[in-house]
């Protein structure tokens, strides 16, 4: 599987345009958040722009203390990485084998295929649950990498049991906790589990609000942190991105806002594409930065992301992840909401499947999720 731009927009036809009110595009497409940087890393960066002709000297393990503060761990336990296409290149260049869930992460399986490392991908029931099992599948010395809550399913795996399974077969485990801080119900984090085969990916690109600087930390046992480190490129995050990081970590009632915001906006995007019953058949709620619509056979997946494009608002077929038929809509703002909205019912009618609103309420919404319980 490949994952590049068109794929991921619906396809090379699709183009980015502006319309004709002269608005710009809207991109609900890569699960980024309405968010704003927190003030606190903003500020760092533009106090310290000036040191841009210096390498970032001290500031990884400036940055490594406050991770480590922040989760509870210890220093020796963190490795900075250059988002998750760094800290999936570590792991797989150490087992030299993947395994991963379908639907799932493009990114795991893409990094793989970049290293020529082989992957073995293991389908998801209709449930988006792992099978009865499902370990018989599994290639036994690989890495095994997922997402929890998953992407693109948006929810967590309901079995109890899943984590130690997956432990007790594979070299290395890694559960990518990106989204784990918007979830509805809290999560327990892996970060304070022992086992020394274990890894804890750490994103600051959702609830910090800091996508574009491309930091991250995989959290493990000192041995295997030690061992990934040496396989690290020489200062692969930058000193600006760094002090963003630093200062982010410094405001944590500013995170809890932040995350508090995506929750609270999660019911009006999911009602948005529920009420646009032409196109979709059902819309669900999920504990990530984004929600999901089935659009109807008729109408097709790709054909709505490319009549949604055409308009200015671009979104993600699933169906490079594993998940056709389906839609992502990122959650970014409340003003959003109201253009997502109009672009919908334009669709609708552009695409002559406009039929009367329905109401989206507590009781009627057609959005399931399952509760998240959390393995670790």
């Amino acid at each position: 599987m490949t994952w590049d731009d068109d794929a991921l927009l619906g396809g090379p036809d699709v183009v980015v345009p502006v319309s004709s009110a002269g608005d710009p595009p809207l991109f609900l497409d890569y699960c980024e958040t309405g968010v704003s940087p927190i003030p606190a890393a903003v500020r760092r960066v533009h106090e310290h722009a000036h040191e841009l002709n210096h390498y970032p000297r001290g500031l990884c393990d400036h940055a490594v203390r406050a991770i480590a503060a922040a989760h509870g761990v210890s220093e020796s336990q963190v490795l900075l990485t250059n988002g998750v296409d760094e800290a999936t290149d570590l792991v797989l260049l150490e087992a030299r084998a993947l395994t991963c869930v379908t639907p799932g992460f493009v990114g795991y399986w893409e990094r793989a295929n970049a290293l020529d490392v082989a992957a073995t991908y293991l389908p998801l029931t209709a449930e988006w649950e792992l099978p009865e099992q499902w370990w018989h599948a599994a290639h036994p010395g690989s890495a095994f990498v997922v997402a929890q809550p998953n992407n693109p399913t948006g929810s967590s795996f309901g079995s109890a049991t899943w984590l130690d399974e997956a432990l007790a077969m594979f070299s290395l485990v890694v559960v990518d906790e990106t989204y784990r801080l918007v979830a509805d119900a809290p999560m327990r984090s892996c970060v304070h589990r022992e086992e020394e085969n274990l890894l804890t990916f750490i994103s600051l690109s959702k609830a910090y609000g800091l996508a574009g600087v491309r930091v991250g930390a995989l959290v493990g046992s000192p041995p295997i942190i030690e061992r990934l480190a040496r396989r690290k490129r020489f200062y692969s995050i930058d000193n600006l991105a760094l002090h963003a990081v630093i200062g982010a970590l410094e405001d944590p009632d500013a995170v809890a806002s932040a995350t508090a915001a995506v929750k609270r906006l999660r019911p009006a995007y999911a009602r948005a594409i529920a009420n646009a019953v032409g196109l979709f058949a059902e819309a669900r709620m999920t504990d990530c930065t984004f929600v999901l619509g089935r659009v109807h056979e008729r109408i097709g997946a790709h054909r709505l992301v490319t009549e949604l494009a055409a308009g200015g608002v671009m979104v993600s077929d699933c169906a490079i992840s594993g998940m056709p038929g389906w839609l992502r809509v990122g959650v970014t703002d409340a003003a959003t909401i109201t253009k997502l909205t109009r672009a919908l019912q334009r669709c609708e009618l552009a695409l002559g499947a406009d039929q009367p609103r329905r109401s989206y309420g507590p009781t009627t919404a057609p959005a399931r999720r399952r509760s998240v319980r959390g393995a670790c």
